[in-house]
């Protein structure tokens, strides 16, 4: 278990992001967590995704408009 991604945050979009990669005994995942910061809360999101579709979901998960 260790950084797929350190903590950062995309100021034009206000989005602070940081990725986990998880090693199973048969299988690797990452944890990608999104927080937007909105005028009025937090929306979050978390993604448990294998390591090979993550880059094709940030995309998409940029995208979503709150």
């Amino acid at each position: 278990m260790g950084w797929q991604e350190v903590s950062d945050y995309e100021a034009t979009i206000h989005n602070l992001v940081w990725a986990i990669a998880v090693k199973g005994e048969d299988h690797n995942i990452v944890n990608y967590n999104t927080y937007k910061l909105e005028r009025y809360g937090v929306t979050s999101i978390n993604l448990v995704i294998k390591p090979e579709y993550l880059s094709h979901s940030k995309v998409r998960t940029r995208k979503i408009d709150c």
